[in-house]
């Protein structure tokens, strides 16, 4: 499955190309939303894209950017003096006697400290890096569809909640960032002859065994160790992803708007890396066909997915230090 992936962060440049509109309505609600629910994460990229904003519409859209950096600042500064206090008061404690509540206030405190002043240092960037545009599941990412006869880039959220079903299916069936192709006529049918996107991305991510990714057999009693993996495409191109999408609504809830990546099986060297999984990459001249919403019609829509674009993956293992997650916290 494609748990992580590169999305094409150039907007301007993008909608250019593509004669892509940004939908700054559906930015501002998702940007207006996240001052309430701190939960809600978006791609910072997405963030990058109203650095220079040239309307009124694309200033307000900043603004609450800068509302929701400057109130997760407050909070990340408080945090950050309070476990500098924290080692102070557990060294102090440790001078005296070792303890087994101030070891563990001490440790913790060394893992938070350096953590929440990363997030800091982040929130007060102004230049953008490529690392900007990797999104994770649950966080909402630019993703093209046609709307009214015109591509519209809208932010979508990348596990794909289907209309009808309670909210809790998020938790039941977390893997739906994913979407199987063998099961785009049964359980993603509603989807698959309605709803399709696309996102362009520059590579992906797997998590795959290690000997498998370094082209070695397990030596002798070597257990088996995760890495996590970057394929990329040669030569080097943009690759876009086939999707599924869908507009869940639900009574007293705002509505989401949500996508999937459309995986199939791989070819050989992405196989050969340990993972058994690839994103399907369209041709550009299939997009209109892909995105147009009247398409519904399963023989044409497979024979698109099956004239994809078939790159050459290379693979390399990268640091496994991406956990987006909180160092240990407090019971």
């Amino acid at each position: 499955m494609c748990y992580s992936a590169m999305v094409r962060a150039d907007y301007q440049n993008f909608v250019r190309e593509y004669g892509a509109k940004m939908s700054i309505k559906d930015f501002y609600e998702i940007f207006w939303r996240r001052l309430e629910d701190r939960k809600l994460d978006v791609v910072r990229s997405a963030e990058m894209a109203f650095a220079t904003p040239q309307t009124e519409e694309e200033h307000a859209v900043k603004d609450l950017i800068a509302k929701h950096a400057a109130a997760r600042l407050v909070e990340l500064t408080e945090d950050l003096e309070k476990q500098k206090a924290r080692l102070v008061v557990a060294e102090a404690k440790l001078l005296k006697k070792v303890t087994k509540l101030a070891t563990k206030d001490k440790r913790i405190a060394l893992k938070k400290i350096p953590w929440l002043q990363a997030h800091i240092d982040n929130l007060q960037r102004t230049h953008a890096l490529a690392s900007d545009a990797r999104f994770f599941p649950g966080e909402f990412v630019p993703m093209m569809l046609m709307q009214d006869r015109e591509r519209i880039l809208k932010p979508m959220r990348f596990r794909l909640r289907p209309p009808h079903v309670p909210p809790s299916f998020d938790k039941e069936y977390d893997g739906t960032y994913n979407a199987r192709r063998n099961k785009l006529k049964g359980f993603w049918r509603k989807q698959y002859t309605n709803c399709r996107g696309v996102v362009v991305l520059t590579n992906f991510y797997e998590h795959v065994h290690r000997h498998m990714a370094e082209g070695r057999e397990l030596a002798p009693g070597e257990l088996v160790k995760d890495a996590v993996v970057e394929f990329r495409p040669e030569p080097e191109q943009y690759l876009h992803a086939a999707c599924l999408w869908a507009r869940w609504t639900g009574q007293g809830e705002p509505d989401l708007l949500s996508f999937a990546l459309i995986t199939d099986e791989p070819p050989p060297e992405v196989l050969a890396a340990g993972h058994d999984r690839c994103i399907i990459p369209l041709r550009s001249e299939d997009s209109d066909a892909w995105l147009d919403p009247d398409q519904h019609d399963v023989d044409v829509l497979d024979a698109i997915l099956g004239s994809r674009v078939r790159p050459y993956y290379n693979h390399v293992v990268v640091d496994s230090s991406d956990a987006t997650g909180e160092p240990e916290s407090d019971p």
